[in-house]
């Protein structure tokens, strides 16, 4: 959900990547999921994908909250 890509994006942009939300307006104002509606992407250039993935398969430094 949104909440959640919202935690990726930033723990994400703490560690240096450009990264932004790519979703429908609309599942930000309707609380249910309608075929895909709802669904929200975290996206980084190609170039940092690798790397991302990496800081994300890692667990949550102290204080972080983690993106489960």
């Amino acid at each position: 959900g949104h909440l959640r890509a919202e935690i990726v994006r930033g723990r994400l942009e703490s560690e240096g990547f450009p990264a932004i939300l790519k979703y429908e307006s609309a599942s930000t104002m309707l609380p249910m999921m309608v075929a895909g509606m709802g669904e929200v992407q975290v996206q980084v250039p190609r170039s940092f994908a690798d790397k991302a993935r990496e800081v994300l398969a890692r667990p949550p430094a102290d204080g972080e909250p983690e993106e489960d």
